[in-house]
């Protein structure tokens, strides 16, 4: 029960963390006019925000192993995504008029801030899941050499990393194929990110109420 809850919650992970991606390349996509260099410079901050927070994410798993750290990271992402919500949109305005006054500047440079400012913070805590969870679903690392578990624990830990891709690829693999084609032709982008917090929310609290004792409670 308590590996289903941490798939469970990583599976959400990763469903925010790219449809975070698909609403920030929407917004600064129309924000910004052009084509492949504005989506150039979105991805930048994105791979540059993953990239520390597997970093940062790795760290805090050599540190400690806890279900409740799981759970921290979904609501602070959730939190941080709360001032996209509200300024977002003002954020984004403002770097377009720094452009309008700086013209010699590439519209790739402005999109690039755009997606730091507005974007990048939720998308650096949501990436710490990935690193966390693949620690907190190995086995114990004690080893019985008189029971050979050694070869054991490899092999159930490759099955368990196994699990992590396959339930990332589908949870990634469902929100960019609903969020584009039905959510954001249903609802206002404004009241995706919301729910994106409220349920972000929900799944971070949960964690401490469904943690096993070797939490350390």
């Amino acid at each position: 029960m308590r590996n289903f809850f941490i798939f469970l919650v990583f599976g959400w992970a990763h469903a925010y963390l790219l449809t975070f991606i698909m609403i920030a390349g929407r917004t600064i996509g129309a924000y910004f006019i052009g084509g492949a260099e504005i989506w150039g410079g979105v991805l930048s901050i994105v791979v540059l925000a993953i990239t520390l927070g597997f970093i940062v994410g790795g760290a805090f798993a050599n540190m400690t192993q806890t279900i409740r750290m799981l759970g921290a990271f979904v609501m602070a992402a959730g939190a941080a995504a709360i001032f996209t919500f509200a300024q977002g949109g003002n954020m984004i305005a403002w770097v377009v008029t720094l452009l309008y006054r700086n013209p010699g500047v590439s519209t790739t440079y402005g999109a690039m801030l755009a997606t730091l400012i507005v974007y990048a913070l939720p998308i650096w805590l949501l990436s710490m899941v990935m690193p966390y969870t693949v620690r907190l679903i190995q086995p114990p690392l004690e080893m019985d050499y008189r029971k050979g578990s050694t070869n054991a624990r490899k092999k159930e830990s490759g099955a368990a990393i196994g699990w992590i891709i396959l339930v990332g690829g589908v949870s990634a693999m469902l929100a960019s194929f609903l969020v584009p084609l039905y959510f954001v032709r249903w609802y206002a982008q404004d009241n995706i990110i919301l729910a994106l917090i409220i349920l972000s929310t929900v799944f971070g609290l949960s964690t401490f109420f469904v943690a096993s004792s070797e939490d350390g409670l």
